[in-house]
């Protein structure tokens, strides 16, 4: 009978033993809750083309450099560098102790591989273009070069990757930190193929954290990769991300903590979140390298064909009012493509910049009846944009004003799921003017203004135009700062003069952040927003 309460208590002391320890381990987990504003586009690098997919591809993979929270280009996954040859010769030297997350080895080859297959015209990424620096690039992926061990990317040895460029590119550093340049797993992507190696289990990642867990309009979830490199420096066991579109929902979260960090903050809570004595200590902003516009569809009548009808539709919309009293979240109004704060630029504006509104008005009713639009014989138009309620509330604001000034002028405004919008945009059939926005790649005025260059992957207006092209080749081809910045402003002044866009305002970004996330900071030089899970820290 003693024996049997011996061993009672054993077992009793045994399971509270076990228990406590769970519960402390479970007390020392630290999992970030991140919100994002949709269902990010793909986990693939050679696919991806969205800023919430670059958020978590981040965590996922490391490319050859990072960034720091000032902006400041720091080793990645390559140790040093040298640059060679004026300019136009890059050697990585990676580091000796870098994995996948699975074990296997990392080498210069994985990125030798990873960079042809976003230029193999199979696979139609989106993103390509942003590798032409690269000798041989663009021929490669217009299909000119099959060979796709012409590009100018070679594997020295395991350790040390060459990169030859076509020309002096005075950004390539500051490109590469784009998810397109990352390395990826060839072994588990020929076993699985293209849409099944990015799921749950299957993924291979080098960044500080492996993809564990996703399900669709609900979470992502990623757990500590316990092969990276630099795992000491990891605090954080786990990140939630949680795809919430809804900004009352997003709100109500983190009131609840239930969010630690949100991906943004809405301009229409921007001012309730300011007078509220608590959330008001957790808003961070900073200045934001973006340009957000409404694009046209210059493959489509009536717009495409009309610049009168686009000019008006530009000259009435007062964007201060917009910026001001509409948004109200410290963004700056827009009357260029490239943003005012962007390195090596010569920003440029629209022609009535600085023209009286009252003036403005009259000239758009006059284009607007030379077009042969009036209150009998009005034009009719459907706006597209995605499901948030900013982006509904800045369409609503634009339409009044629209109406006001441009006699009998119909909108159809269609809103649509953040997939649904893209697919559309890009395939160019439907739209006729949209709502869009465009977050620098990279801190150069080339981000910008590539995008429009005639069969660019990301041309989503069909704008095409071969002085703007040549123009902008010439640009991607010169050393002097100075005369590339003319060039690249010559560019842009030839957009705006055609009214291909409507610029409506420069953004900054702003968010939530508990106080208890150590290791996050908003900086004035961070203009892409680029910040890495791996260097937060929960201190409760």
């Amino acid at each position: 009978m003693k024996k049997l309460f011996t061993i009672l208590i054993t077992i009793i002391l045994s399971v509270f033993l076990v228990d406590a320890d769970l519960k402390a381990n479970k007390k020392d987990v630290q999992i970030l809750k991140r919100s994002l504003d949709a269902e990010p586009d793909s986990l693939h690098i050679a696919k991806s083309c969205d800023v919430l997919s670059y958020f978590i591809m981040r965590d996922l993979y490391e490319g050859l450099i990072l960034c720091n929270q000032d902006g400041k280009i720091i080793p990645g996954n390559a140790e040093k560098w040298d640059i060679e040859d004026d300019g136009k010769l890059y050697r990585f030297h990676l580091r000796k102790d870098i994995k996948w997350s699975n074990g296997d080895k990392l080498t210069a080859h994985d990125f030798v591989f990873a960079w042809q297959h976003v230029l193999d015209p199979k696979t139609a990424s989106t993103y390509a273009f942003i590798h032409y620096p690269i000798l041989n690039a663009e021929q490669i992926n217009k299909g000119k070069i099959i060979d796709l061990s012409q590009l100018g990317v070679k594997a020295i040895d395991d350790h040390i990757l060459e990169v030859k460029l076509k020309a002096t590119t005075p950004y390539f550093l500051n490109a590469l930190l784009h998810p397109s340049f990352f390395p990826f797993h060839k072994a588990s992507y020929e076993k699985f193929g293209d849409s099944d190696f990015i799921k749950p289990g299957n993924l291979i990642s080098n960044g500080a954290f492996v993809l564990s867990d996703r399900r669709f309009n609900e979470y992502i979830t990623l757990s500590k990769n316990l092969h990276y490199w630099d795992r000491e420096h990891v605090k954080l066991d786990k990140v939630q991300y949680y795809p919430i579109e809804d900004a009352n929902t997003i709100l109500k979260k983190y009131r609840a903590n239930e969010l630690d960090l949100t991906f943004t903050l809405s301009s229409d809570r921007f001012k309730q979140v300011k007078e509220d004595s608590k959330l008001s200590k957790d808003l961070k902003t900073q200045p934001y390298l973006t340009t957000f516009y409404y694009g046209i569809n210059l493959a489509k009548e009536p717009l495409g064909k009309s610049k009168k009808v686009r000019e008006a539709l530009s000259l009435v919309i007062d964007r201060e009012i917009l910026s001001a009293k509409i948004i109200a979240a410290g963004e700056i109004p827009a009357y260029g493509f490239v943003p005012p704060n962007t390195a090596n630029a010569r920003p440029q504006s629209v022609a009535f910049k600085d023209t009286p509104m009252n003036d403005r008005i009259e000239r758009a009713k006059a284009l607007y009846k030379e077009a042969g639009y009036s209150e009998k014989r009005p034009l009719n138009i459907t706006f597209s944009f995605e499901t948030n309620e900013n982006y509904k509330k800045i369409a609503v604001a634009v339409v009044n004003m629209w109406k006001q000034y441009l006699p009998g002028i119909q909108v159809t405004l269609h809103n649509m799921e953040s997939k649904v919008f893209l697919q559309e945009r890009f395939e160019k059939k439907n739209f006729e003017i949209c709502g869009a926005g465009w977050i620098g790649d990279y801190n150069d005025p080339y981000t910008f203004l590539e995008t429009l260059i005639s069969n660019t992957g990301l041309n989503d207006l069909a704008y095409s135009s071969l002085t703007y092209d040549n123009l902008m080749k010439k640009a991607s081809m010169t050393n002097n700062l100075d005369e590339r910045a003319i060039l690249m402003g010559n560019a842009e002044k030839m957009l705006l003069d055609k009214h291909a866009l409507i610029p409506l305002y420069h953004a900054v970004r702003s968010r939530l952040v508990k106080p208890y996330i150590k290791g996050y900071e908003m900086t004035s030089n961070n203009v892409l927003d680029i910040f890495y899970s791996k260097d937060l820290e929960i201190i409760r």
